[in-house]
């Protein structure tokens, strides 16, 4: 036996086992080119879950017991590659309600220090206004002077924790060193690149920081980025006072590393389910009840007269029903069917054939 799988397509790519939060898995073929979010949308139908622009693909460093969330724009068939040859990592499906909280909730990361005891909701103009003059800001407003700056529990390696001064700039965490002189202003030193390391997060807060011996549970993780799989990869840890604390600087880091890339994410993703609903209500107008009465009842076929839809609306229709009951038992007709209990099928004589399934 030659080992490949015949299902998987005869083009560059990889196989992926995906694990979803109850630890069931879905297997699946990564090309090259394909991006979290064009996975994601396929693992969401695979496992027959709405689509969404919370779903998101989580890298599990299983040794090191720390993870984080891809974006949108990143290519699957990259970071998957970049694993040693024996690697137990794991990537994850999951849905995260905050994936995109920085533009439901924009006034809580994107204003002054000043305003975090008084944050509001705010309208939905005035969350826009935040938005657009944030990301089309210079370097020095991308990154708002929102307390940001700090003292804070660092553990590198095998020393123990301790205390130090940092402070997020617009390439990066700086730390302060030891001030010449009373009157003389602290030395910032350049602790940690953006655009040269990822930020990780514990795969369980509470198991870190007792493993660990955190100061507390609202750790963050910085580690080196790598091109190829043998290059080492080192790991530092952050230990912040508590959950806001922990939001604000997760979520300005990720704004550093990703900028604008953000915002074109969240935008195309809101796009794309947008149009992705307008195609489902298309079809289920062409698919109204009094076609229905055109069903010719036998043992596990009907036949019917399709009412007049474009091809793309039929195309669609056939190729996101289709899948999902391939395979399966097919039973009598009993009731008027959903969508999703509909394939489509056209024989030599050029009539279209609905099959059912329980």
């Amino acid at each position: 036996s030659s080992g490949i799988n015949a299902e998987w397509p005869l083009r560059p790519g990889i196989a992926m086992k995906a694990f979803n939060v109850n630890n069931s898995s879905k297997t699946i073929w990564v090309e090259q080119k394909q991006t979290a979010w064009e996975v994601c949308q396929i693992l969401a139908e695979k496992n027959y879950f709405k689509p969404g622009a919370d779903w998101a693909l989580v890298e599990h460093i299983t040794e090191l017991q720390i993870e984080r969330e891809l974006e949108d724009h990143e290519l699957v068939y990259e970071v998957l590659n970049s694993w040693s040859r024996d690697s137990t990592n794991k990537i994850y499906f999951r849905n995260n309600t905050r994936k995109y909280e920085l533009f439901r909730r924009p006034q809580l990361y994107l204003q002054s220090e000043d305003s975090y005891a008084n944050v509001v909701d705010l309208s939905r103009e005035c969350r826009h206004v935040l938005i657009e003059d944030f990301f089309s800001g210079t370097a020095n407003t991308r990154i708002p002077s929102i307390g940001l700056r700090g003292i804070h529990w660092l553990k590198s390696g095998k020393k123990s924790w301790r205390k130090m001064n940092f402070v997020i700039r617009d390439s990066g965490i700086y730390y302060a060193g030891k001030a010449k002189s009373k009157t003389s202003a602290l030395p910032w030193t350049s602790f940690s690149r953006i655009d040269e390391n990822d930020i990780f997060l514990p795969s369980n807060n509470k198991e870190f920081k007792k493993l660990h011996k955190a100061p507390t549970e609202y750790c963050f993780l910085i580690r080196t980025k790598t091109n190829t799989r043998e290059q080492h990869r080192s790991t530092r840890c952050i230990c912040l006072d508590n959950d806001l604390q922990f939001r604000l600087w997760t979520n300005a880091l990720r704004r550093l590393q990703y900028g604008a890339a953000l915002r074109h994410n969240q935008t195309s993703a809101l796009q794309w389910l947008e149009k992705l609903s307008q195609e489902q209500d298309g079809l289920q107008r062409a698919c109204v009840s009094p076609t229905l009465q055109n069903f010719q009842f036998g043992d596990d076929r009907a036949s019917l007269i399709m009412p007049q839809i474009d091809d793309d609306v039929g195309d669609l229709f056939a190729a996101r029903f289709g899948a999902a009951w391939n395979n399966s038992q097919h039973a009598p007709l009993k009731e008027a069917p959903s969508l999703c209990d509909i394939n489509l099928e056209t024989d030599n004589q050029g009539m279209t054939m609905v099959r059912l399934h329980q």
